[in-house]
């Protein structure tokens, strides 16, 4: 019986301490579950006005391409860093169909600091507008990708201007977003926690860090998974340029580089050294740079976005007249016509001296094929008159190599570039010397011919080289193992009407 006693006494004893503990634990449990981190994300900063990107979705959801008539709930798993913008108005996030049209879809946050997962009814709208939602199959039509804008100022906020507000964010706001999920039931957002094999359709990190497009935005991953040991940390080799577009003479080809389509550019012509681009006062003013014709035409060898990730421009501007941002649209064999999900937006330096743009397309999934032709965004508007001066594009195999050129040529300049030469003539025919008379008959070698060359003139027989290469506009291209489909700027030369 005291035996007994003792046990029921141990384990009265036992079941107290539970008790009494067992709140405490919980409690603990919660704060850390509030405050815990996800093992991989994305952080979304901004980087100037109305930063926005468009993503492709993940091949680790039920689909890569979606369908707006039956997706209509999305779960996105976020942290806030930011609230307000300068005007003080509480930031939101914007779903855009594509091509982007208003009227946007919100996305109202948790702004509690930690991890929350919102639900958004992709069918809602801002009330600002007071139109239908357009998430229809009607609108949407590039269903492989969809625009986010993930700070933007509340639109239907009490104390937002729209004459002056729209965009506004402080530049470095950003928010963490571990993953976005598309559903077609809002029961199944709602059960979502990032590892059910779920999602109609999915962004999660590795998709949302590496954009199709940006604009004044920035990606960068986040992960605490650990990473396998990678044989190419090696230093990365420096070399020259893959290709050189030198735009410090002017050349027949250099003119034709622009002879593509222009908007509010009067002209671009030859001056000293380097190209100018004579822009008036205007809203978006481009010239297409019409790699593709020279291709097409033979006078230059293909150019693969594979190989060259880096694009480099030496330009001069003055962005008192123009502002400090400029874009670079492409198309490639396998990526035809200009779109917002093929820019590239870049900022000037502040200074009037002339200076390097590096542009790092690595990250790009449409920056692939072969290169056909470029559409130069020197601003986005330009408020009085005003040139830019354009001195050299460049592409490279990586970004160390871009740097030590750049270097060069801000020390240096561009090196000085020889007159090309036009093909050789056809050498003298050598005239036989008098046989001077002997008693007997002298045999004389007879005089030597020279072969005839590839124009049927004759003369010593050597390899000309083609023009541009590399005293013309380009050097040091690597021949593509396939000719590029090129998109061609305006009417293409004939190769036979042209060559000589």
């Amino acid at each position: 019986m005291k035996k007994l006693l003792s046990i029921l006494t141990a384990l009265a004893i036992v079941i107290t301490l539970a008790a009494a503990l067992l709140p405490a634990a919980y409690a603990a449990g919660a704060e850390n579950e509030g405050k815990s981190t996800e093992s991989e994300y994305v952080r979304l900063i901004g980087d100037g006005f109305d930063p926005y990107a468009t993503f492709e979705f993940s091949s680790k959801g039920q689909n890569d391409s979606i369908d707006p008539d039956t997706v209509t709930w999305a779960a996105i798993r976020h942290r806030t860093a930011a609230r307000y913008n300068e005007d003080n108005v509480e930031y939101i996030a914007q779903f855009y169909v594509s091509p982007p049209a208003e009227p946007f879809i919100p996305v109202h946050y948790n702004y509690s600091g930690e991890w929350e997962t919102v639900i958004v009814d992709m069918t809602s709208v801002a009330a600002l507008y007071g139109r239908e939602s357009i998430w229809d199959s009607g609108h949407y039509t590039d269903t492989h990708n969809i625009r986010l804008d993930p700070l933007e100022p509340d639109r239907d906020a009490d104390n937002f201007d729209d004459s002056t507000g729209r965009g506004k964010v402080i530049e470095g706001d950003y928010i963490d977003i571990a993953w976005i999920a598309f559903f077609e039931k809002e029961e199944d957002a709602k059960a979502y926690t990032g590892t059910e094999n779920t999602p109609y359709c999915l962004l999660d990190a590795e998709s949302l860090s590496a954009p199709f497009s940006t604009h004044s935005l920035k990606a960068e991953l986040f992960s605490d998974k650990p990473v396998e040991p990678d044989v190419t940390d090696a230093p990365a080799e420096v070399t020259g340029p893959g290709a050189l577009f030198a735009l410090n003479y002017e050349d027949d080809l250099n003119d034709m580089l622009f002879a593509g389509g222009k908007n509010i550019v009067d002209s671009v012509y030859f001056s000293e050294k380097c190209y100018i681009v004579d822009i008036p006062a205007g809203s978006d003013p481009n010239v297409e740079i019409c790699i593709g014709s020279l291709i097409a035409d033979g006078d230059i060898d293909d150019i693969s976005a594979d190989d060259y990730k880096v694009m480099q421009m030496g330009v001069r501007v003055n962005i008192a007249d123009g502002g400090k941002v400029g874009n670079i649209y492409w198309q490639t064999d396998l990526h035809p016509g200009y779109s917002e999900a093929q820019n590239y937006e870049y900022k000037y330096q502040d200074t009037t001296d002339v200076q390097v743009v590096t542009l790092n397309f690595s990250k790009l999934k449409k920056w692939e094929g072969s290169i056909s032709n470029l559409r130069f965004d020197p601003f986005g508007s330009t408020y009085n008159d005003t040139e830019v001066e354009l001195y050299y594009v460049a592409f490279f195999t990586n970004i160390e190599s871009a740097e030590a050129f750049s270097a060069k040529f801000l020390a240096e300049g561009l090196p000085a570039t020889p007159v090309p030469t036009e093909r050789p003539t056809a050498a003298p025919t050598a005239v036989p010397t008098e046989v001077p008379a002997t008693d007997a008959p002298v045999a004389t070698e007879a005089p030597a011919t020279a072969e005839p060359d590839d124009s049927g003139n004759s003369g010593t027989k050597e390899d000309t080289p083609k023009k541009g290469f590399p005293t013309g506009a380009i050097v040091g291209i690597v021949i593509g193992a396939v000719a590029v489909a090129a998109v061609i700027c305006g009417i293409v030369i004939s190769k036979a009407g042209k060559k000589k």
